[in-house]
């Protein structure tokens, strides 16, 4: 494996063929859905240093890449966490907190509409009423001989919540990542997220935040998917199974 690789020396010709190689890692460039299948565990972060494994998770991400008339791509999403237990990894209806000795009832993460446009030059936001104009692409690529990564910074808009950042890394086969004549390509996918503590943990008064540490893949079809996380979903939120932007689709 090589180092960090320039835009050049992945071949490259120009701004747009990169931006074409990336929503074949993260999506498509023939607007159609993709679904990701993400899991994980949360870690508790103190002022201190501590830092303790606290909760796992599993969800789903399908999206949708419109393309626009400037050459840019719409994201359309249904995305979805549900909070399981860290040891057995299965899905939670109550959570005895050991920070605060508290039970909680889990709140599973819902959002569904357009979230993000990404262009050649940036990555800006499409939902809320946020000023955040976007950031620079800046994208990092990294190949062997027959797999590429490529690794971005999502930051979330300031009026959101803080902190909050986000490190994401798709990897793929690096021969049909770069074939013009291909829309998208199944992809592993990682990432690192700081965000505040979940208002169902009770949390409010207590300094810190979490790391979630995420893994997953992206895949052809939902069939692909563990059955287990198909049928919590057709159980509790059948919409996102829906292809994002068409038919009895509908964002929040």
């Amino acid at each position: 494996m090589t180092g960090q690789s320039s835009a050049e020396e992945m071949g490259f010709a120009s701004p747009t063929e990169e931006l074409h190689a990336f929503m074949r890692l993260k999506g498509s460039i023939r607007n159609e859905a993709w679904p990701l299948r993400y899991f994980g565990v949360i870690q508790a972060q103190f002022p201190d240093g501590t830092v303790r494994p606290f909760i796992g998770f599993e969800g789903l991400e399908h999206t949708r890449f419109v393309p626009q008339a400037d050459g840019s791509f719409n994201m359309i999403e249904s995305m979805v966490t549900y909070f399981t237990d860290i040891d057995s990894g299965e899905y939670l209806s109550s959570f005895d907190n050991p920070i605060t000795g508290k039970t909680n009832r889990p709140v599973s993460n819902y959002a569904a509409g357009e979230s993000y446009n990404f262009s050649a030059t940036a990555i800006t936001p499409l939902f809320g009423p946020y000023t955040d104009p976007g950031t620079g692409m800046g994208l990092r690529w990294f190949r062997s001989a027959d797999r590429v990564w490529v690794q971005y910074d999502r930051t979330y808009p300031d009026q959101w919540f803080t902190p909050s950042a986000e490190l994401v890394t798709f990897e793929g086969p690096a021969e049909a990542v770069l074939r013009t004549d291909v829309g998208g390509v199944e992809a592993a996918f990682c990432s690192t997220t700081i965000l505040p503590w979940f208002k169902w943990l009770e949390m409010d008064d207590v300094p810190g935040w979490t790391l979630w540490h995420a893994n997953g893949d992206k895949v052809r079809s939902l069939d692909r998917l563990p059955q287990r996380l198909l049928d919590q979903l057709e159980k509790h939120h059948p919409q996102a199974l829906l292809t994002p932007g068409e038919g009895n689709w509908k964002g929040l």
